[in-house]
């Protein structure tokens, strides 16, 4: 909670002092005419009244200073006085000017003011209300020779150095310790803690918290003129502005992909999602009011194009690009990887992770600039004119060396089913998909596989037409010919001698007998026509499966 409220304060205090300097122009102009009045003010009213008396004093330093006051601060101004007043009620009214007093005027001022109020026997040429009214005057111009330099005061109040230079102190004081471990520097801890922090919107504050390394730089080398300690800081800085980057699209990328995902699953999964809900708490009636967090918080914070750091200007949302490209293919490859190594039936689970992928590509590429996801697509899959991509290679394999030897197909469901009996194996066993790579989190992995389970353990249309929309027409024909390939290889140097040998055994004359003879009969007739044929011994059931 302690750096959190740091982070926050720090924030106010950057954001604030950027309102200030934005509009100082406009402030500078109403501060002047602010310390302009006040002035007048006092000189029409206090130091009018001390002069009438300092005029029957017999003092003459008294006389002589408040004489030298009213030179100071007189303008010739244009007073007036309003003609409808009560008794004893005195108001001036003072014409605006955005001219103020030099410094040096105010320095004459409080200067003199200070003298008569240290003067002997003050009470005889002062009254209390009047010292009284210098003290009020001193202090509300205590700080007007700050505010006339503008800049340069919101540039000293807005300094963070003290909270850098804690090491730079130590090191100096007679101390043992040489040098401090970077986990110790203060912006260092505040930065980490906002980074890996959950609570809502502390990513907004990252910025401000580096802001001290930029007044520590300043002053190290405009202040202190201390170059080695410019480079300690510019590599610690840059350390942790790598580490930022890191967290922050780690932290956009988990947050996008969980938006992906809930525009893309199917929508009746979601309905029933949402009743489940719906029992545990009435608020959850409607699909649209099951909660998903979006990326919207960090929108202002990853359009940054230009921060100034260290003297360099920082495109944040170009670093935040590259290393969320690097997410998404690795988050691809892990998809792909995980396909070459898994049955056929996983192809339409591979297929919704592809689509997902897609959406988290389009919700990306709201705030960033990313290359369209066919080219992302096609380079993890390896997708090069004159080879076969990494996916397509896979089916066309499955197909060949599993489908075709272990599967049975059912006329009745229309799906090919694995047999009892298995004449080839997997060479390696399915690796299971890394959900946190994956999916980003348990609960969406879950999702995932309990929705598409119910395609796995045969192949059917689905799992065909998943097929064709992956690969389309280029890659089906590549499949059909490749089959056919397979097949001819079956047949032409094992299949055909089989054959040869069956048709020297074949009759030379078969002609459907009458049906007059009954069923004896016909089969008795093509049992003698075809009796070579079942006296050759290498014919027996199965024996296809084995070639």
């Amino acid at each position: 909670e302690e750096k959190s409220a740091i982070a926050r304060v720090l924030f106010f205090i950057k954001s604030l002092c950027g309102v200030l300097l934005k509009n100082q122009v406009l402030l500078s102009s109403a501060i002047s005419m602010h310390i302009y009045n006040v002035f007048q003010e006092f000189n029409i009213s206090t130091l009018s009244e001390i002069g009438k008396k300092a005029e029957k004093s017999k003092n003459p330093f008294f006389k002589m200073v408040v004489e030298s006051l009213r030179l100071i601060l007189s303008d010739n101004v244009k007073v007036t006085e309003p003609t409808k007043l009560k008794k004893g009620e005195k108001i001036h009214i003072i014409g605006s000017k955005s001219v103020p007093p030099g410094s040096t005027q105010m320095y004459m001022v409080k200067t003199m003011l200070n003298a008569l109020c240290l003067m002997k026997k003050t009470k005889k040429y002062l009254e209390s209300a009047h010292q009284l009214q210098i003290q009020a005057f001193q202090s509300d111009t205590a700080f007007f020779t700050s505010l006339l330099n503008l800049p340069s005061a919101i540039h000293e109040c807005s300094q963070t150095v003290s909270l850098y230079f804690k090491e730079f102190y130590i090191e100096m004081s007679p101390d043992d310790q040489i040098q401090y471990r970077i986990d110790g520097s203060f912006p260092y801890i505040i930065n980490s803690h906002m980074i890996t922090s959950n609570e809502i919107n502390m990513y907004e504050f990252i910025l401000f918290v580096n802001e001290i390394y930029n007044d520590a730089g300043y002053s190290s080398l405009h202040e202190l003129k201390c170059r080695f300690l410019f480079n300690e800081l510019d590599a610690e800085s840059q350390l942790s502005y790598k580490q930022t980057c890191y967290h922050l699209s780690v932290k956009v990328y988990t947050i996008s992909r969980n938006e992906a995902f809930t525009l893309v699953f199917d929508k009746a999964f979601k309905n029933q999602l949402t009743k489940r809900f719906s029992i545990a708490d009435k608020f959850f009636s409607s699909e649209s009011t099951v909660p998903y967090h979006t990326a919207h918080q960090f929108t202002n914070l990853c359009q940054q194009r230009s921060i100034q750091y260290l003297g360099r200007s920082i495109d944040l949302n170009s670093l935040l690009s590259q290393r969320l490209l690097i997410k998404l293919k690795e988050s691809l490859e892990a998809c792909v990887s995980f396909f070459e190594t898994a049955n056929l039936d996983k192809i339409i689970l591979f297929s919704a992770l592809i689509d997902m992928y897609e959406e988290t590509h389009v919700v990306l590429t709201r705030n960033f600039e990313l290359p369209p996801f066919k080219a992302i697509l096609h380079e993890v899959n390896g997708e090069i004119p004159g080879y076969l991509s990494r996916t397509l290679n896979q089916i066309i394999t499955s197909l060949i060396n599993d489908i075709g030897p272990n599967y049975s197909y059912c006329v009745q469901t229309q799906r090919f089913v694995k047999s009892t009996i298995l004449y080839t194996t997997h060479s390696s066993e399915p690796s299971k998909i890394h959900s946190v790579q994956v999916y980003g989190t348990k609960a969406i992995a879950f999702a995932f596989e309990e929705y598409y389970g119910r395609y796995s353990k045969y192949i059917g249309v689905e799992h065909f037409q998943t097929i064709f929309r992956l690969v389309g027409y280029s890659g089906v024909a590549k499949i059909v010919e490749d089959l056919k390939e397979a097949a001819t290889t079956l047949l032409d140097p094992i299949l055909i001698k089989y054959v040869e040998i069956l048709m020297e055994g074949m009759p030379m004359k078969c002609v459907l007998p009458r049906s007059s003879y009954g069923l004896a009969g016909l089969f008795g007739y093509y049992e003698t026509s075809f009796a070579a044929i079942f006296q050759y011994s290498d014919l027996r059931s199965g024996f296809l499966h084995s070639l």
